[in-house]
């Protein structure tokens, strides 16, 4: 390891979770590996905090440039590899989007959901009272997103609306997604939305 590296990701083991059960979390950092940085997961933070000593941690790769992108780059070359990997089950990760993670702000504070759904909605005007209705229609529901070429498990979820705002790289419309887990049937099915499909988990 060179001593000029500028940031690295990271790898944690939850070594007393259940077989199979979010017992790993990927991640990186911008910083020095000895600066007290944790990870940024909700799901994570909250396990780790309760019982630190079960968590171990593994660098996979230490990133000499900074620059933001670069690393995160390097970050979802890491998730690529664990392409068979249920997310939001086997791993406290939630998505295989490298920086998909829980948002902070420069304040350092967490920004909140409606923060995030304006710097994401800039230019376009919608009802609130209509968006929040779907949203709470479908609150109680969790869904998997899965990669309509391959089948693949890409990420699971509850609030399609919210996961679809907080990934606008993916360009998905929870409205038009939400359209390919109707069934067959139904007049307003579509098979995939941008090479993706959600299903309920039931």
């Amino acid at each position: 390891m060179r001593e000029s590296y500028c940031g690295f990701v990271y790898f944690w083991l939850d070594t007393k979770a259940k077989y199979g059960e979010k017992r790993r979390y990927i991640g990186s950092h911008m910083g020095s590996v000895n600066d007290g940085y944790v990870g940024s997961g909700k799901k994570f933070i909250k396990a780790y905090e309760k019982r630190p000593d079960d968590f171990k941690r593994r660098i996979l790769e230490f990133v000499y440039v900074y620059d933001d992108k670069a690393l995160k780059k390097r970050e979802q070359f890491w998730f690529d590899k664990r392409k068979d990997c249920v997310w939001g089950y086997e791993y406290y990760n939630i998505s295989i989007i490298a920086g998909g993670g829980n948002i902070v702000n420069n304040s350092g504070r967490e920004m909140t959901w409606a923060n995030k759904l304006r710097q994401n909605t800039k230019g376009f005007s919608f009802s609130a009272n209509r968006n929040r209705k779907i949203s709470d229609s479908r609150a109680k529901v969790t869904w998997k997103l899965i990669d309509a070429n391959t089948d693949r498990v890409v990420a699971i979820f509850k609030k399609m609306n919210r996961w679809c705002n907080e990934h606008p790289e993916l360009g998905l419309d929870y409205r038009t997604l939400y359209k390919t887990a109707h069934s067959k049937n139904n007049p307003n099915y579509r098979r995939q939305h941008k090479g993706y499909r959600a299903e309920k988990i039931i």
